[in-house]
């Protein structure tokens, strides 16, 4: 498999040979994206840019690769991927890249910002200044824009978008604290989720397995979702629950997308015990039965019987401390990803 993170822009057969090319990938199956079907021929690469494609036997190029017997294919998006901070400290992403992912999108639950002083602090988020220093990175962002300037200048080797976590901005407002949001506090929970939307978030993302996405309530969350919706945003949800509730997980999830009137995805839908295997065809056929009112719910949906989180999920409700027990923390934490 050859991966192309570069943009395709189609010229004619003729035009294309009259162009020095700095990468021509010569005889592969090119596989395009749109579903078509694989035809056999060339690539021609200039800059960042795919410039031909076809017969490019006699063109000029600085470098020709052979792809006979591979496939050439647009490079993958992975949309749920956390390597936001980890892509700070070493821009190659050689894990996304040797597997042909180009492009990832970043932010479930909590994301890379909006962040203020105090989670720059605070030990248990992923991205606070300590963990950060020991790895050669300053936190010099608070808002989505300041952060993808800093992206920007890694000159990293995939592109990156990101949601703006529901849950990042509780703890910003409110803390890792179990309570409902005040009035005051939603007010300024939705000035954040607008700002993130106009610095380029795709919409907004909850997990709420977690702490504090789950102290969140279904109202608050329907709020958060309909300023994300104002900005052509979607929803992408880790749902609250993918065992014993997850019929009332599900019907939380449509009843955000009917009021907040959003694009809704559920993430990894599946139940997380063996028992539950029988369910996890039941909870789909849940799910199309309810594609109706207005809602726009898919999913993606994840054949798996056990989840490595359900232990620290339900002790991250009950300890009585701010830690996030499904998170890593110091040097293991930059390494460690989250549940999928």
């Amino acid at each position: 498999m050859v991966a192309l993170g570069a943009s395709l822009v189609f010229v004619g057969l003729s035009g294309a040979q009259r162009v020095t090319y700095d990468f021509i990938l010569s005889g592969g199956h090119i596989v395009d994206g749109t579903g078509a079907p694989w035809v056999a021929g060339d690539v021609g690469i200039a800059g960042d840019r795919i410039v031909g494609i076809g017969d490019l036997s006699k063109a000029a190029a600085a470098k020709r690769v052979d792809a006979k017997g591979l496939v050439i294919a647009p490079g993958f998006i992975d949309v749920q991927g956390q390597s936001e901070f980890n892509v700070l400290i070493d821009n190659r992403a050689a894990s996304k890249i040797t597997q042909g992912v180009t492009t990832e999108i970043t932010g479930e639950g909590t994301s890379i910002a909006p962040i203020n002083e105090r989670l720059k602090k605070q030990p248990d988020f992923y991205a606070n200044a300590e963990t950060a220093g020991k790895y050669g990175v300053t936190v010099d962002w608070t808002t989505l824009d300041g952060y993808f300037q800093h992206f920007a200048r890694t000159k990293s080797a995939i592109n990156l978008g990101t949601f703006v976590g529901a849950g990042g901005v509780r703890n910003y407002v409110m803390g890792s604290v179990n309570r409902p949001a005040s009035a005051a506090d939603l007010e300024q929970m939705r000035g954040l989720v607008r700002q993130a939307m106009k610095d380029g978030a795709f919409g907004v993302s909850t997990a709420l397995e977690y702490v504090p996405d789950t102290f969140a309530s279904t109202d608050e969350i329907v709020e958060l979702a309909k300023v994300a919706r104002e900005y052509n945003g979607v929803y992408f949800t880790h749902q609250r629950s993918e065992t014993d509730a997850i019929f009332e997980s599900l019907e939380e999830v449509f009843a955000i997308s009917q009021r907040a009137n959003i694009s809704t995805t559920i993430w990894h839908l599946k139940t997380a015990y063996k028992d539950g295997r029988s369910d996890s065809t039941d909870s789909r056929g849940a799910r199309a039965g309810h594609r109706c009112g207005g809602e726009h719910v898919s999913v993606h949906a994840g054949e798996q019987w056990a989840d490595f989180v359900v232990s620290a999920v339900g002790f991250g409700r009950w300890n009585g401390s701010n830690d996030r027990a499904t998170e890593g923390s110091g040097a293991a934490g930059a390494d460690q990803e989250r549940d999928g």
